[in-house]
């Protein structure tokens, strides 16, 4: 059955940052797709992937570990919607210790159920570099 939240790409952004910052494994695996990839962008440039299976593994090992939930902070950049596919941008804070990250969610709708197909977490820059 489908859930609201599922209905748009905010709400399955909205439902990533809350249900993934307690470690909500199966809530999770509704949320990506089967193909799903983050890109880590590291701030000396290099890329690291982790796909779907490597994510939902870090979650639930943190889970089991009973690690502290993480920040639920995040604030919505860009929405935008172009037909089966869709773009959220985020600022986002996972641990207080730890920098804002820039998170570009892309998200495919199968159905009229939105999930994230892909992630790029870039290091979010707060100086100027012109």
């Amino acid at each position: 059955m489908t859930e609201t939240w599922q209905q748009s790409p905010r709400g399955v952004a909205e439902q990533l940052v809350a249900r993934g910052s307690v470690y909500d494994v199966d809530t999770m695996e509704r949320i990506y797709d089967e193909d799903q990839a983050l890109l880590f962008v590291e701030p000396d440039g290099t890329v690291r992937r982790a796909g779907r299976a490597e994510t939902i593994a870090m979650f639930r090992g943190w889970a089991e570990e009973g690690a502290d939930p993480l920040l639920t902070e995040a604030e919505f950049l860009h929405v935008e919607e172009q037909e089966d596919q869709a773009v959220v941008l985020l600022r986002r804070r996972m641990r207080a210790e730890q920098p804002s990250s820039l998170y570009e969610l892309r998200l495919r709708n199968h159905g009229g159920v939105w999930r994230v197909s892909g992630e790029t977490i870039t290091p979010w820059i707060t100086d100027d570099r012109s």
